[in-house]
């Protein structure tokens, strides 16, 4: 949510490639464990305040990818760097994503939600 990806689709550097053993190396394999928990949780945490908010939303086992209902507002698409197919959008959970950012995500979500209302399903029945 919300981050500068500054790669060429598809391309990657050398330097990318010596940062990620960087920080592989530094954090072992606990590092990288805590990590996944901690992505795997906020995921959850994100899917549980959605569903509370009215929202579809899914989440399958072992994930960090939450799946929901595609906003209307195509700014708060761009302002949150959502993916978008039809009427889906999703939103992979990396270890920066904090509960707060999610708060606030929720919060701009359901006041989009009351502004521009909410797309209908192209595929003919709910997400759930």
């Amino acid at each position: 949510l919300n981050s500068v990806d500054t790669t060429i689709m598809g391309s990657r550097n050398g330097q990318t490639a010596l940062y990620l053993w960087y920080s592989l190396r530094k954090k072992g394999l606990s590092g990288i464990k805590r990590d996944v928990v901690h992505c795997m949780e906020t995921a959850q945490y994100l899917r549980t305040e959605l569903t509370q908010a009215g929202f579809t939303a899914r989440l399958n086992d072992l994930s960090s990818t939450v799946v929901l209902e595609r906003p209307m507002d195509d700014a708060f698409i761009k302002r949150w760097q959502l993916a978008c197919e039809e009427d889906i959008a999703h939103v992979v959970v990396m270890p920066n994503i904090t509960r707060s950012k999610i708060d606030q995500f929720v919060k701009e979500l359901i006041e989009c939600r009351d502004e521009f209302g909410r797309m209908s399903a192209a595929r003919g029945r709910p997400m759930d």
